[in-house]
């Protein structure tokens, strides 16, 4: 019996010993890479642990390794690369035996090291790290954590440290006092404007370029050999102190001498972009390679740097340049300086050579055989040799005086630019090399190119062409022959072009359906009649204005960004399928309508010069559209827009002054019915065949189908005129399904006074940052509701609240759009004592540092920011008071308050007042984990909500779903609010409430603080 017990118990412990003996590894890439190095056989989320367990070395860097659930059994673990892997996290505080990890480029935010003692070498740099303790790693002698989020970066404990990249973080300051070992230093791309290296003797390689230091001292670091302090501000610099100096990099500062007399060991220097007046480099003759270009230096002697193989001086004011003793030179680049001749006959090593922009008349590079780069553009130069050059096969030589040129010894020629010379004819037959060949703005009036069948790019416009044969050139990917006189351009064989450009021509047809790889079709200025660009659907720019075009399809092109298409005759034009403009120029057409209201991406628009009778521009972004041009179009008087007050005030929108703009061009805000059997009628306009509909059957609309252009709707009432108000929307669609206009329709309840809210208040503890108080109001049509706004902070110190708000201001937001603020009361503009007096508030006292405003605002959504000023905090009340009941359909529908909620003090409350005779139902919703879904930070995780009429507690509700759930969700989908997560620790309450004053306190309901968003729904 004593066996089978035995024998029970070691089964029970089967499948914990089992899973003992295994890792956990979920990330299928993690164990696939363990598989590979044979530490695994099967993907089954589970490792032997026995395998893994004795590892001291392990790289499993670049195999897009998410989670590394499981590298904690790797206990041996010495050596450790992670590397290049979409990591966001890593745990190795289990890997105490490591000595070297690297985790360089993965996304990694936060990484703890203080068990990892042992660490000698650290390598994490191009993460998201904004802080990191290395103070427990005092073994460290190699760190790296350039490419990071820090700000701050301690290394004082580091004493052992021989190397240390911090680039390209947010450093001000760097202490390296206690780094004496330190002999690599790169503390580049910070913001250090000061550095102390006098107690790092041992410094070799010191980098502390794109940093905004104006001076330092290195007279104790002698053993540098290297020394990079690019972009700096640096107005003065000894290196006299520095002979070990190998190379030497200072680029980009604002250096008015330099001294690198005692640096004789020099065989790099780079001081470019300086202002340098003179340069001495005469005892530096080790130097190869010599850089100093952009300065200020008039005169430059190079004789005793005969070692020196690359020299570039550049953007100076040499007028002589002597190389004769620079024999080794395989690279020099002398552009932009008053060079009168070159004399390149000792420089038989040459490659490249770069003279151009400045006054040359001769170049004799015949000695120069060597050559494969030559750019002499833009001198003065009649005559150009190259025949000794066959190697060459990069020349540039335009803006120059050349009448002729021959290139038939360059057969290894791929890139060739000779434009703005005068050369009348060109061989380039025996160049069957080239991919580049730029020979614009020449007089050529014949140009072969049938050899060249290798040609990617041919720019050959600003000649007097008459034909251009590109059969051959089936390669091509750019072609521009603007500005020749070609009646005739056949570009059929070549379906590679991605750019064409054959502006400025006599082309009275051009077919494009066989190059469906174009990207940028520009044929502007020419003859054409008809242009068909429906194969073209990768199309981004199309410029195709001052030609005779009736009439242009562009339905296809649904990438395009920029469309020129003015100077035609087009009288109507479908952009609908554009959205992705961002540039649309159809100026000087006949169009008499034009409907851009989906491209949110339109930054600049010209439709000046036609005969618009409808431009709708609601698009809902038009604060992207930087430019905006609708002048002389006599017959538009309106223009449809998404904010028209906003519209009116940008300075580079301009119009007729006979046109107004306004979001409902031809139309009332919205249609109010009076009584049974009403009809009014509508005008709107379609750019296409449309459908009409509408929610709900008591209106009906004359017209169900019609096709584009402008047209009025009929709509009418039905007879049975209800007691309460009701709202219904018609919709106008396209066939396709698109919405192209939408209208409410509303009628006000038939016998009563409506019942409208015409007050209401929040109380918060106001803070900063993101946790201002921002209470959110809707207002519904026709008209603009009046109302008084007030931020309350020291008024409430006045009635025995405490820890109030001492300097409130509201700014009153539509949409991102300020239309109000004040700080102070009294310095508004309007009587606000009146209006106070008017709607019964008790006044404000003089001199008090309250806010206030009057404000007449269309409907819409707004929102106020309720602040305190220069960040102060405390408790604020923000208050709306309806300064005239508003009439059916008019006025305060909706309010929101979103703050910082918690108990006591900090529980939110918002006061409302109902008026009118009749009752009202309200919709009340305390929001905290529905904020999750908007990417909130410390939402209320626990809201409790309770409504109260005076003193007396109407109702109250902690969990949303407590109540009847499926009467709530009818009720969002009624108001139009956002859906609530089932099961949720939201609140929500559905009241019906008669005309009285109410208050809603939205606390949390466990005392824990956090964000939360009380709002209120007034239903129909």
């Amino acid at each position: 019996m004593n066996k089978i017990y035995l024998f029970t118990a070691l089964l029970t412990m089967l499948p914990a010993f089992l899973a003992a003996q295994n890792t956990y590894v979920p990330d299928d890439n993690f164990e696939q890479a363990l598989i590979d190095l044979g530490y695994d056989t099967v993907l089954d989320d589970n490792v032997p642990t026995a395998n893994i367990s004795g590892i001291t070395s392990l790289d499993i860097s670049a195999r897009n390794i998410a989670d590394l659930t499981g590298i904690e059994d790797f206990v041996a673990l010495e050596i450790f690369n992670c590397s290049y892997n979409p990591l966001t996290s890593l745990d190795v505080s289990v890997n105490t035996a490591l000595t070297k990890l690297y985790c360089v480029l993965n996304g990694l935010t936060e990484l703890d090291l203080i068990a990892n003692t042992s660490l000698t070498e650290l390598f994490c740099g191009d993460n998201y790290l904004t802080a990191l303790d290395v103070s427990a790693n005092t073994a460290l002698k190699i760190f790296s954590c350039a490419y990071n989020d820090l700000t701050i970066l301690d290394v004082s404990a580091n004493t052992a440290l021989t190397e240390l990249d911090c680039d390209g973080n947010y450093l001000t300051t760097l202490d390296v006092s206690a780094n004496t070992a330190l002999t690599f230093l790169k503390c580049g791309s910070n913001y250090l404007t000061s550095l102390d290296v006098s107690t790092n003797t041992a410094l070799k390689i010191f980098n502390f370029s794109y940093n905004d230091l104006t001076s330092i001292d290195l007279s104790v670091n002698t053993a540098l050999t290297e020394l990079f302090c690019n972009s700096n501000e640096l107005t003065s610099l000894d290196v006299s102190a520095n002979t070990a100096l190998i190379t030497f990099s200072c680029p980009d500062n604002y250096l008015t001498s330099l001294d690198v007399s005692a640096n004789t060991v020099l065989t790099q220097l780079d001081c470019n972009n300086n202002e340098l007046t003179s340069l001495d480099v005469s005892a530096n003759t080790a130097l190869t390679y010599l850089s100093c270009g952009f300065n200020e230096l008039t005169s430059l002697d190079v004789s005793a740097n005969t070692a020196l193989t690359i020299f570039g001086c550049s953007g100076n004011y040499l007028t002589v340049l002597d190389v004769s003793a620079n024999t080794a030179l395989t690279e020099l680049y002398c552009v932009s300086n008053d060079l009168t001749s070159l004399d390149m006959s000792t420089n038989t090593a040459l490659t490249l050579l770069s003279c151009g922009f400045n006054e040359l008349t001769n170049l004799d590079v015949s000695a120069n055989t060597a050559l494969i780069e030559l750019w002499c553009g833009d001198n003065q130069l009649t005559i150009l040799d190259v025949s000794a050059n066959a190697a060459l096969e990069k020349l540039r030589c335009d803006n120059n005086d050349l009448t002729s040129l021959d290139v038939s010894a360059n057969t290894a020629l791929t890139f060739f630019v000779l434009g703005s010379n005068d050369l009348t004819s060109l061989d380039v037959s025996a160049n069957t090399a080239l991919t580049y060949l730029g020979c614009n703005n020449n007089p050529l009036t014949v140009l072969d190119v049938s050899a060249n069948t290798a040609l990617v790019e041919l720019w050959c416009g600003d000649n007097e062409l008459t034909v251009l044969d590109v059969s051959s050139n089936t390669a091509l990917k750019v072609l521009n022959c603007s500005y020749n006189p070609l009646t005739v351009l056949d570009v059929n064989a070549n379906t590679a072009l991605e750019k064409l450009y054959c502006g400025f021509n006599q082309l009275t047809s051009l077919d494009v359906s066989t190059n469906t790889a174009l990207i940028e079709l520009w044929c502007g200025d020419n003859a054409l009649t008809s242009l068909d660009v429906s194969a073209n659907t990768t199309l981004k720019l199309l410029h195709c204005s001052y030609n005779e075009l009736t009439s242009l399809n562009v339905s296809a092109n649904t990438a395009l960004e920029n469309l020129y298409c003015s100077d035609n005759y087009l009288t109507s034009l479908d952009v609908s399928a554009n959205i992705a403009l961002k540039i649309f120029n159809c100026s000087y057409n006949y169009l008499t309508a034009l409907d851009v209201s989906t491209h949110t991406a339109l930054e600049d628009l010209d439709c000046r010069s036609n005969q618009l009778t409808a431009l709708n521009m609601q698009n809902g972004a038009n604060f992207n559209l930087l430019s905006f041009n609708a002048t002389f179009n006599p017959d538009l008087t309106c223009i449809q827009v998404g904010d028209a007050v906003a519209a009116a005030s940008f300075a580079d929108w301009h119009k007729d002054a006979t046109a107004s703009y306004s979001t409902n061009c031809g139309l009332s805000p919205s249609l109010v019915f009076s009584s049974a059997g009403d009809t009014q009628s509508v005008s709107f306009y379609a750019n296409t065949a449309w459908i009409a509909s509408t929610s709900d059957d008591w209106v009906s609309i004359g017209t169900n189908i019609g096709s584009a252009g402008m047209h009025l709707l009929e709509i009418e009432v039905a007879p049975s005129h209800l007691a309460v108000s009701r709202s219904a929307t018609i919709t106008i669609m396209s066939v396709g399904g698109e919405v192209l206009f939408s209208r409410t329709i509303e009628q006000p309840a038939a016998e009563g006074d409506y019942a409208v809210p015409v007050a209401m208040s929040v109380r918060a503890a106001v803070g900063s940052g993101a946790n201002i108080l921002i209470p959110g109001m809707v207002f519904k049509g026709p008209d603009k509701t009046k109302l008084i706004v007030r931020g309350l902070g020291p008024a409430l110190a006045d009635v025995g609240v405490s820890g109030v708000l001492s300097d409130p201001q509201i700014v009153i937001y539509s949409k991102s759009i300020p239309v109000a603020t004040n700080d102070d009361w009294e310095t508004a503009p309007e009587d606000l004592e009146a209006y106070f007096q008017q709607v019964g508030l008790s006044p404000l006292a003089s001199g008090s540092k309250d806010g206030a405003a009057y404000l007449e605002l269309d409907p819409g959504v707004y929102t106020m920011h309720f602040k305190g000023m220069n960040g102060g905090e405390g408790i604020g009340l923000a208050e709306v008071y309806v300064v005239a009941p508003a009439v059916s359909g008019s006025g305060l529908v909706a309010l929101s308050a979103r703050a910082e909620v918690g108990a006591g003090a900090r529980v939110v409350i918002p006061g409302f007042v109902i008026t009118g005779n009749q009752s009202r139902r309200v919709l009340v919703r305390g929001i905290g984990p529905g904020l999750a879904v908007s990417n909130v930070p410390g939402f209320l995780p626990d809201p409790q909500i309770e409504v109260y009429s005076g003193q007396t507690l109407i109702d109250f509700n902690e969990d949303w779903g407590d109540d009847d759930p499926n009467v709530l969700k009818a009720a969002f989908t009624e108001i139009g609010a956002g859906p609530l997560t089932d099961g949720s620790k939201d609140a929500a309450i559905l009241l019906t409430l008669s005309p009285g004053v109410y208050t809603a306190h939205i606390r949390s309901s466990d005392g824990t603080v956090g964000v939360g968003l009380l709002e209120m729904f007034f239903l129909d």
